[in-house]
């Protein structure tokens, strides 16, 4: 009986909650107890008690479902923890362990306010100009495009080329230089961006906790550039994002940076750094990456950094034509010399010898970016003889042998003789003639190659 007073009770709340009115129970209940006017026993203040109970277990539901959605847009701008853990028991224990899903520090700051709905107008272009999920307009904003991994699986091109992505960044994989670690999709989307003239940059998920394993992300990404053929015309891009690298401080990740950069430039690639609006604000302060192209990500209605950026992620929600799911969006901001041409000049990084190549890089006078490297040529053998010849008595000694206008970075390695029984020559280079008349050749090596000829004539001693 008290059973079947509590589901009397809770047919009746649930009726009240949901709206709909009990009219009559069911006649296999009414016959099982017979009691169906029961019912009128139950009082308006028991009712008013159960309902405000419900009520409040489905708020309270409610908000542990909408913290699990904030945790959600709270994970990083370019998800790679779990391809990571997949591989990362495949490769050496030195191998970065996979960070859990909670970091230290955000990749991307969420904005303070409350969004508004988006619009047909957001992320989109509209009377030559772009605009935000606030349907307001996003200042500087030149192009738009978007990043992808094989998160997005098999896009169809053909729809990406008809919409209004004017380039994208692909990523060619993550961490060490392991088979294993390569994106599947990275030489598909490659070859199909070239296929559709879809202009592209590149960008590789940093692990890395050493120089050494920086050296390896660096192999990793030459790598698969060399593979696929790759020609980007947008910047090849160190994705620093990893919480655990965050702690290893500022300097420490400068080197890192400055390791990978200057390696994509040798090469011939422009070189640049992606990471969070956070890291741009707390870590990655230094004045030096400014020389390098900045991707700065933070989901928001304005990107905020002060400073220097070539492209803004904007948001992990983005709708585009060919791709399932959402994706990344990102917008190149005006730049005024990619606009209207750097001013460019030289600077030597590396004085060239005789013996080995010179460096320089040409330098934006107006940005300071670094543009590219060059070698300089060995230089050119010089250096003669003051003397070329001399005459000596028997074991009479010469000291006076030298050797003028070396090239820079050149000098003596040896000297040798045609024929030691007329003359002999040290290591010095001194040279001493023996009891023979007769003529002989000192010859003069030097580190460059070039070989310097000395003649030497040995006559008796006159009595």
């Amino acid at each position: 009986m008290k059973g079947f007073r509590r589901i009397c009770l809770f047919a009746v709340v649930l009726s009240i909650v949901t709206g709909d009115i009990l009219t009559e129970m069911p006649h296999t209940v009414s016959a099982a107890d017979n009691n169906i006017s029961y019912l009128t026993s139950i009082t308006e203040q028991e009712v008013t008690s159960i309902t405000e109970t419900t009520v409040s277990q489905q708020e309270e539901s409610n908000v542990t479902q909408g913290e699990e959605s904030s945790n959600i847009e709270e994970s990083s701008c370019i998800n790679e923890t779990s391809s990571y853990q997949e591989t990362s028991s495949q490769v050496q224990t030195t191998k970065k362990a996979e960070p859990t899903t909670k970091k230290e520090q955000p990749t991307t700051q969420q904005p303070t306010t409350k969004k508004e709905q988006p619009t047909q107008t957001a992320w989109t272009k509209k009377n030559g100009k772009y605009y935000n999920d606030r349907n307001e307009v996003i200042p500087g904003a030149i192009k738009k495009g978007m990043d992808i991994s094989h998160h997005q699986g098999i896009i169809d091109w053909k729809a990406v080329k008809k919409s209004d992505i004017d380039f994208v960044i692909i990523r060619c994989g993550f961490g060490d230089n392991y088979k294993s670690q390569d994106d599947k999709y990275f030489k598909y989307n490659v070859e199909m961006c070239t296929k559709y003239n879809i202009p592209y940059g590149i960008y590789l998920y940093s692990y890395a906790m050493n120089m050494t394993q920086v050296k390896s992300e660096v192999k990793h990404t030459l790598r698969l550039l060399k593979e696929v053929n790759a020609k980007p015309t947008y910047p090849v891009f160190y994705d620093l994002e990893e919480g655990s690298q965050y702690r290893l401080g500022a300097d420490t990740v400068y080197s890192f940076a400055k390791y990978y950069c200057t390696q994509m430039i040798k090469k011939g690639y422009k070189a640049g750094i992606y990471s969070s609006y956070y890291w741009w604000t707390t870590l990655l302060t230094d004045k030096r990456y400014d020389q390098w192209y900045r991707w700065v990500a933070r989901y928001n209605s304005y990107c905020g950094y002060i400073g220097s950026y070539i492209m803004w992620q904007s948001t992990s929600s983005g709708i585009v034509p060919g791709v399932a799911g959402r994706t990344d969006l990102n917008f190149l901001m005006y730049d005024e010399c990619e606009k209207n041409g750097h001013s460019k000049k030289w600077i030597v990084t590396g004085k060239p010898t005789v013996l080995k190549e010179g460096s320089k890089k040409c330098v934006c006078k107006k940005c300071g970016k670094i543009l590219k490297y060059a070698k300089i040529a060995k230089l050119k053998p010089t250096g003669h003889l003051k003397k070329k010849k001399v005459t000596l008595k028997y074991k009479e000694k010469y000291k006076k042998l030298s050797v003028v206008n070396l090239a820079y970075g050149d000098y003596v390695k040896k000297y040798t003789t045609s024929d030691k029984k007329i003359a002999t020559v040290n290591k010095k280079g001194v040279i001493t003639a023996k009891n023979k008349k007769g003529t002989c050749k000192i010859t003069v090596w030097l580190a460059s190659g070039k070989t310097l000829k000395f003649k030497v004539n040995v006559k008796k001693k006159t009595k």
